[in-house]
């Protein structure tokens, strides 16, 4: 996948056939997968770290130990990631595309895990968004129904998945705030 801006309005286009131009899009995680992916963690480091006892006790420790805890830590992070967005119906990353009257968050990866996760009335829906670091949450909420949905998005200058996530920040805050933009595409 690729992760310009340009790239992922148009993924958004090929799967939103029903309303107007997609303004912005940009791809998020559920923000409780950080605790998926910590639990995970811990897990994969237990398991790491008896494997790296059963290595040393066969006098093959040393480096090859090391290896064998960081690869249980990772190899856990990954799974406990997966675990905890597949357990909600979701995949690990979300294709937030907005139109002028939706909000779409799309699940992204094979064919068969390419449906809408969610959808918010942008007329209707509250919006708020907070900054930690480099870290970016924005929650959704249907006051109608009191239905919530909060993702995690990035800032980081560095990561390829900034662009569009800083124009759909931008896009929704001017929203919310009274002052739609216009299509940048």
């Amino acid at each position: 996948m690729t992760w310009s801006e340009e790239a992922l309005i148009a993924q958004a286009v090929s799967r939103i056939t029903d309303e107007g131009p997609v303004l912005a899009a940009g791809i998020f995680g559920l923000a409780n997968l950080i605790a998926g992916s910590t639990a995970g963690t811990v897990a994969g480091s237990v398991a790491g770290d008896t494997a790296a006892g059963a290595a040393d006790a066969l006098g093959v420790g040393g480096m090859f130990g090391a290896l064998l805890k960081i690869g249980g830590a990772l190899a856990g992070m990954r799974a406990g990631t997966h675990a905890t967005a597949s357990a909600q119906g979701a995949s690990v990353r979300l294709l937030v595309a907005i139109t002028a009257e939706r909000i779409h968050v799309l699940n992204t990866g094979d064919a068969d895990q390419q449906t809408e996760f969610d959808a918010f009335d942008r007329s209707s829906v509250h919006i708020d968004t907070t900054t930690v670091g480099v870290s970016r949450f924005l929650t959704l909420t249907d006051p109608e129904t009191g239905h919530t949905l909060r993702l995690h998005g990035t800032l980081m200058p560095l990561s390829p998945l900034a662009e569009g996530d800083t124009t759909v920040f931008a896009l929704l805050e001017d929203a919310e705030n009274g002052k739609d933009r216009a299509p940048s595409n």
